[in-house]
């Protein structure tokens, strides 16, 4: 889990995704990889169920959420979903295979 409260703009996200997903590949994550992006770190809880990707946790905790970022080692397949300044304020933004 991470918290950043700065404004999340594509290329952001395109290079903190492609960050995890390269430590993935390098050996630390061997199937699975989910990245989750709270607006701070006070806001941030961690989820009870975090596959399937689905974020297991209350309405008040998702509101805070900034990305979800999800990767499958094994097929490569990766889907990053961000709200550029926050779900309170956005709607958000997905994109496949960052």
């Amino acid at each position: 889990m991470y918290a950043y409260d700065g404004e999340l703009t594509r290329d952001i996200v395109r290079n903190f995704c492609q960050e995890r997903k390269q430590a993935a590949a390098e050996g630390q994550v061997t199937i699975f990889l989910q990245v989750v992006v709270f607006d701070s770190a006070d806001n941030a809880r961690k989820s009870e169920f975090p596959v399937p990707a689905a974020y297991s946790i209350p309405d008040a905790t998702t509101k805070h959420m900034r990305l979800n970022y999800v990767y499958n080692c094994l097929n490569g397949s990766s889907e990053a979903e961000w709200c550029p300044r926050g779900s309170v304020h956005d709607k958000a933004v997905s994109e496949k295979d960052i």
